[in-house]
């Protein structure tokens, strides 16, 4: 999973590695198909649901489901489609996984709803989001919302000019307390299981990212993966909540 360098999309590869240990063990044993809302390129679906027949990853960016179809197309579907407007029908899918896409949806109320709705009654869902808390400040995504040009000078200067992949940041990314959390997936679902994790690294192995340094991003990811797993209430970064469709 990991490579030798941070080429493109390894840093958030190697960040998603805190994630992935919690996410596999809340999904169920062995399930028949699978379901990720928001894929990007299909590295965290393709590390899991391994039985799974039906193994799905669903996401907005063209660019990253050709690229995931090309690394994990023998045993991975990609489809193009916005988390409000699933391209299925009602409750073919075992589990679903939504790490860290809640909080860029245009509606999250119908992006739930629609979850649920593909969901078998009594399928498991995993959601991962921002905790807000103290460490929302450094959110590196909304910095890039408050300063917009500096976000695009900076995001040239890492990338060489290469503007291919950018995307302009137009909302403010969303934090979330665990109470307000829990009433938008109430009463789609019921909640088994709620950690929040992890404090100031994975802000920090982001902007070195953006500082064009690879070996120190490396090195905070991976430390920053470690930290994801130790609980720090109130003052955590991330939160992960598990979910059975209510029937």
């Amino acid at each position: 999973m990991l490579g030798t360098s941070l080429g493109p999309g390894a840093a958030t590869r190697i960040g998603f590695l805190g994630r992935a240990p919690l996410i596999e063990s809340w999904l169920p044993g062995n399930p028949q198909s699978l379901l990720e809302v928001g894929c990007s390129w299909g590295y965290l679906i393709a590390s899991m649901g391994q039985a799974a027949r039906l193994r799905v990853g669903l996401d907005v960016n063209r660019q990253d489901l050709r690229s995931g179809a090309a690394r994990y197309g023998k045993v991975t579907r990609f489809l193009c489609s916005a988390a409000e407007t699933l391209p299925f029908r009602s409750e073919i899918f075992d589990a679903l996984i939504m790490s860290e896409v809640l909080e860029h949806t245009i509606d999250e109320k119908k992006s739930v709803a629609e979850a649920a709705r593909v969901l078998k009654p009594g399928g498991v869902a995993v959601v991962t989001v921002p905790h807000r808390g103290p460490m929302e400040v450094t959110d590196l995504t909304n910095w890039k919302y408050r300063f917009s040009r500096l976000h695009r000078v900076v995001y040239g200067w890492k990338h060489h000019a290469d503007y291919s992949r950018f995307v302009p940041v137009s909302s403010y990314h969303r934090h979330y307390t665990v109470s307000a959390l829990l009433k938008l997936l109430q009463p789609q679902f019921e909640v088994t299981d709620v950690r929040r994790t992890g404090f100031l690294l994975f802000a920090l192995a982001d902007y070195a990212a953006f500082l064009r340094s690879p070996k120190l991003a490396r090195v905070l990811f991976k430390i920053a993966a470690l930290d994801y797993m130790v609980g720090y209430a109130w003052l955590s970064y991330n939160l992960a909540v598990r979910l059975v469709r209510t029937k």
